[in-house]
């Protein structure tokens, strides 16, 4: 057997689901799954090279798990062989000893208490722990026992519970808490377990979270979201409020560079401040503010009164559009749709094109995104490539979320670009020689 030093908690008969986890995902690591799996094809003898390959790799699963099991428990093994069978009898074994698991967990869970003083977020993570160790022991569950827990979006620590077709999701960010669900009575649940926990104040259906106003329509199935109270409070901060509206946020005429001697400085600090706030405003709500406001971001070092005027640009578009939101209705699509566009040579400093994306999702915008690229295009078609390539980056990850938040994504996501060379390229990476300088990170288009 090929000497392997485990990494795995040892097998002691009472954590069956924590090590079958932990191995694995060790065998995972090592490649060698697929022998314990059963998916691993096995090589004709006389094709020495492959053979060779196959029974080292056979011995390498065999030694992760052997040597993963607490030495008083290896008789249950007799002579270990084959990864399979020693994975399989292993299972046969432990495998029913789930059901105390559970009861500890559920125990563990039940008396957790959050200490006088405690980090909430830390107080969240072993929530996190418990419910990723049940979900493991959920998989040998009677359907009606079955619970199962996602984590997802880190900064906001979140969790989604599902209990069989019907789900609550928990977003969670410092002490404020919202619940989503698809059925009252788990939501009932879900909060008459929060309240034993925490001291709740429910503040009933939601209208408004971290700045932003939440108006739903039940009857018609739709939501509405915006922010027109934190916009009153940007205009009144800066002295916008009785400003002439407009109705672009970025004037076509005006090209606005970086500071030279000339230039009259800016205030820097209530400059950042402004764009701040704005920033917040744009990748909360308003997709139609981005592409403006990520280019007064780039002067927030060195701000001039040209600067400044383009800011102000932004806040006089908002005055006149105080009430714009986004609206999702829900028609009874599921189907997530992108869309990925650029500038060419748009920063007039560096002549670096500037990439765009937005995916929508119940008729609203729901990812979007204006950011300069690192890489100097030389042509629309190649500005649009890399351009494509972050909005692919997004898409994937949006779908795989979509999967975890229980939508139902039927055939592949949708990703519209409208240049021919761009989609020619995507289609075949080697469509034009003179596109090497952005072979590496685009290449997730191919």
């Amino acid at each position: 057997m090929a000497e392997h030093k485990s990494t795995v908690v040892p097998l002691d008969g009472s954590n069956y689901a924590t090590w079958k986890v932990q191995c694995k995902m060790a065998l995972i690591k090592e490649d060698v799954w697929s022998l314990v799996d059963g998916t691993e094809p096995i090589p004709d003898p006389t094709e020495t090279n492959k053979y060779s390959k196959y029974v080292l790799k056979k011995n390498k699963a065999l030694a992760i798990v052997v040597l993963s099991v607490d030495p008083k428990l290896l008789y249950l093994l007799g002579e270990p062989e084959d990864p399979k069978k020693v994975w399989n009898k292993l299972a046969d074994q432990f495998q029913k000893k789930t059901w105390s698991n559970k009861l500890q967990l559920r125990r563990r869970l039940y008396a957790l208490r959050l200490k006088e003083g405690g980090s909430v977020q830390e107080h969240i993570k072993i929530i996190t722990e418990i419910f990723n160790e049940l979900s493991v022991i959920g998989d040998q569950m009677n359907e009606e026992d079955r619970v199962v827990a996602y984590t997802f979006l880190l900064a906001y620590q979140s969790l989604m519970i599902c209990y069989l077709e019907e789900f609550v999701i928990v977003a969670v960010y410092v002490d404020d808490i919202i619940l989503a669900c698809n059925c009252d009575d788990k939501v009932r649940k879900v909060k008459d377990s929060l309240a034993s926990q925490f001291k709740l104040k429910d503040l009933g259906e939601l209208q408004y979270f971290l700045g932003v106003k939440v108006v739903q329509d039940t009857v018609k199935g739709q939501i509405w979201i915006g922010q027109p109270l934190y916009i009153e409070n940007i205009l009144k901060k800066f002295g916008m409020e009785d400003s002439k509206p407009v109705e672009t946020p970025v004037d076509p005429n005006q090209n606005v560079c970086e500071a030279t001697d000339e230039c009259t400085l800016f205030d820097k600090e209530q400059y950042q401040s402004a764009v701040g706030s704005l920033l917040y405003l744009s990748v909360k709500t308003r997709p139609d503010i981005a592409y403006a406001v990520n280019s007064v971001t780039r002067y927030s070092t060195k701000p001039t009164s040209q600067h400044w005027k383009a800011v102000k640009r932004i806040m006089r578009y908002l005055k006149g559009t105080l009430d714009l939101g986004i609206l999702y209705n829900y028609n009874g699509s599921t189907d997530v749709v992108g869309y990925s566009d650029a500038d060419w040579a748009g920063d007039i400093n560096d002549r670096k094109s500037t990439s765009g994306y937005c995916f929508h999702l119940g008729g609203g915008p729901v990812s979007w995104s204006s950011k300069k690229q690192s890489c100097v295009a030389l042509s629309t078609a190649e500005a649009e490539y890399m351009a494509l390539a972050s909005a692919i980056q997004e898409a994937v990850w949006l779908r795989k979320l979509a999967v975890d938040i229980q939508i139902d994504c039927k055939g592949p996501l949708l990703l519209y670009e409208d240049n021919q060379s761009t989609i020619a390229m995507s289609k075949n990476p080697q469509f034009h020689g003179k596109s090497k300088h952005i072979d590496i990170n685009p290449s997730a288009t191919g």
